[in-house]
């Protein structure tokens, strides 16, 4: 009796192990097959969210944006993925966009002040709006 509950646990503990790994494999979404929903300057994204929260959530929450601006700053977060603060305009901090990883390389080649275009997932405003899942367009 004891043997067959054993073995019932071992099986299923198999299984359990079998999915995870297969999660821990799974590939990841990326940014590069989402269709871009919109094209806009990282100055006029916060205007929308600083303007009517609720509206630009709908517009351009979760959805693959293309947004330009001028970097600010750029650093790496606590797992080394790349950031970037992109201006608006007026010069004021708009967009905190976070690279994929393998995006560092490309954005070597680009310096405070400089203008650049990304395509990134909006995830909503905190302090500026944010990005994620960023790609290097140019």
């Amino acid at each position: 009796m004891i043997h067959k509950i054993i073995k019932g646990l071992s099986i299923i503990i198999a299984l359990l192990l079998i999915i995870y790994i297969g999660f821990l494999k799974w590939p990841k979404a990326s940014i590069n097959s989402k269709e871009v929903t919109a094209e806009i300057s990282a100055g006029d994204l916060f205007e929308a969210f600083n303007n009517d929260e609720q509206k630009a959530e709908v517009l351009y929450l979760g959805k693959a944006l293309v947004v330009s601006g001028v970097i600010d700053d750029k650093y790496n977060d606590e797992t080394g993925a790349p950031v970037l603060i992109l201006n608006s305009e007026d010069g004021s901090p708009a967009a905190l966009v976070t690279l994929e990883k393998t995006e560092a390389s490309k954005l070597s080649n680009y310096n405070i002040g400089d203008q650049i275009k990304i395509k990134a997932q909006c995830s909503g405003l905190i302090m500026e709006v944010t990005l994620g899942k960023g790609i290097i367009i140019e």
